[in-house]
């Protein structure tokens, strides 16, 4: 998972205009953060994070997938970083779980709501009659 994401608490008026990608790797559960280069700012570019599984201070756990979405707020190191748009393979990936949970949903509702079924004196199975 990918995020295009900023500094929340810039400490100077350059790190106004930082820019940064917060990946997030669900297999590992490992973050890491790169800063892209941008013309003539100043700043060095590159690696911010190296790929390293990093405890969430707020949490007191290790930082989960569930930890990351567009406005959260991520403390790394003492840098707060927001989140702001997923990029689009992210977006599809969120998406596509989005809809994979409203069907789990509505399947559990639908089963939720139709009568019990219990055997009949007869030895037949059929819906419990009200």
């Amino acid at each position: 998972m990918r995020y295009h994401a900023r500094l929340a608490e810039p400490r100077t008026v350059p790190d106004a205009d930082r820019e940064f990608t917060v990946s997030f790797f669900l297999d590992t559960d490992s973050l890491a953060i790169f800063e892209p280069p941008k013309t003539n700012s100043g700043q060095l570019s590159g690696k911010f994070l190296a790929k390293t599984r990093l405890r969430n201070p707020e949490q007191e756990r290790f930082f989960t997938a569930d930890d990351f979405y567009a406005g959260a707020v991520i403390n790394v190191n003492g840098h707060l970083f927001k989140l702001d748009a997923p990029d689009k393979r992210t977006a599809e990936l969120l998406e596509s779980k989005r809809k994979e949970e409203a069907a789990a949903d509505a399947a559990e509702a639908r089963a939720a709501a139709a009568p019990p079924v219990v055997a009949a004196p007869s030895g037949r199975v059929g819906a419990a009659r009200r």
